[in-house]
C-alpha cells in the first residue's frame, strides 16, 4: 500500500473545499441555426423576407437574409417552420426541429414562377377618407362618399346607387378610413384607422342583405394552424395594423398585418391570402 507524502496530503486538504465549490456546467439552453436561401441554380438569394414560426410572432418581427442569402440566429429548442418570400420567386417553407447545444443549416430552395398574389387584371387604387371626395366602383354604378358630423363618430360612409337613385349608410369612423373596391365583383373593403399604428378591416357588399365580414374572422378561419397561432400572438400587441391589400384574379382576398414596437418602429409585417368572401370573382 502506497503512502501519500505529507506535502501532498497538505495540498489535498487545502484544495478540497475549492474543488467541491466548482459549479457544474449548465446544459445549453439554445441552439444555433442558419437559414440558407437559394434558387435552383444554387445561387444565394439576398434580402429575402424570412418568417420563423412561432418565433417571429412571439417577437413581433420578421427577418431578412443578408447579402449572401443567409440568416444566422440563436433560438430555443423546439419545432419551427420557416417561410420565405421574395419576388419574383414563389413563397416557400420548411419545417425543422431544434435541439439544445446544436447547430444546423436549413436550406430553402426558391422556385421561379407567377404566384396568385401577382395575377391581377386591374390596378386597385385605395381611396382615403375624409381627404378624398368619393370612391367609385369599377362598373361605375356605385359610389361611396363621406359625410362629417360634430359628434363621434365624426364621419360616416354612404353608399349611393346611381341607377336606383338610393343611398344608405354603410360605415362610421372617427379619424381615417380607406376604401378598396373589388374589381371583380360588388364588394369593397374598408380599413378603419382608429389610432397611431392601429386599424381594423371589414368587407362589405353593395347588397344590404349581405352581412359584413371582419377580416380578422377570415384570418382566424384559415386552416393553417401556424398562421392562426401567429395572429393570436401578434394581436396581443395593441399597436397592430390590419389592412386590405386587394383582390387577385384567382379569387383571393389579401390582407396585411403589421406590428409596431412601443417606440413606433415597424417590427413585423406579413401578407395573408384567403378565398374572397361574399362573392366569387
Amino acid at each position: 500500500m502506497s503512502i501519500w507524502p505529507p506535502r501532498t496530503l497538505l495540498w489535498l486538504v487545502i484544495l478540497a473545499p475549492f474543488c467541491s465549490a466548482l459549479p457544474a456546467q449548465e446544459p445549453a439552453k439554445t441552439a444555433s441555426i442558419e437559414i440558407d436561401v437559394m434558387d435552383l441554380s444554387g445561387a444565394r438569394v439576398p434580402n429575402a423576407q424570412v418568417l420563423i414560426l412561432p418565433l417571429s410572432c412571439q417577437l413581433g418581427k420578421k427577418f431578412i437574409t443578408g447579402n449572401e442569402g443567409k440568416l444566422s440566429l440563436e433560438v430555443p429548442p423546439g419545432s419551427y417552420e420557416v417561410r420565405v418570400r421574395v419576388p419574383p420567386f414563389r413563397p416557400a417553407k420548411e419545417q425543422f426541429d431544434v435541439h439544445p447545444g446544436t447547430h444546423q443549416t436549413i436550406v430553402v430552395t426558391l422556385l421561379f414562377g407567377n404566384t396568385t398574389e401577382l395575377v391581377v387584371i386591374r390596378t386597385q387604387i385605395p381611396v382615403s377618407f375624409p381627404e378624398e371626395a368619393q370612391a367609385v366602383s369599377y362598373d361605375g354604378r356605385y359610389v361611396i362618399v363621406s359625410k362629417g358630423r360634430p359628434l363621434a363618430p365624426h364621419h360616416t360612409l354612404w353608399l349611393e346607387d346611381r341607377i336606383l337613385k338610393t343611398r344608405r349608410k354603410v360605415f362610421s369612423y372617427d379619424r381615417r378610413a380607406v376604401v378598396l373596391w373589388n374589381p371583380y365583383g360588388k364588394s369593397f373593403a374598408v380599413t378603419n384607422y382608429i389610432g397611431n399604428n392601429s386599424s381594423h378591416c371589414i368587407i362589405l357588399s353593395t347588397d344590404e342583405n349581405t352581412a359584413p365580414i371582419q377580416v380578422l374572422d377570415l384570418l382566424f378561419s384559415d386552416p393553417d394552424v401556424s398562421e392562426q397561432q401567429c395572429l393570436k400572438s401578434l394581436l396581443r400587441n395593441q399597436r397592430v395594423l390590419v389592412e386590405a391589400v386587394g383582390w387577385t384574379l384567382l379569387g383571393e382576398f389579401k390582407a396585411k398585418v403589421s406590428v409596431y414596437t412601443s417606440m413606433g418602429e415597424l417590427g413585423f409585417d406579413w401578407e395573408f391570402a384567403m378565398p374572397a368572401p361574399l362573392e366569387k370573382p
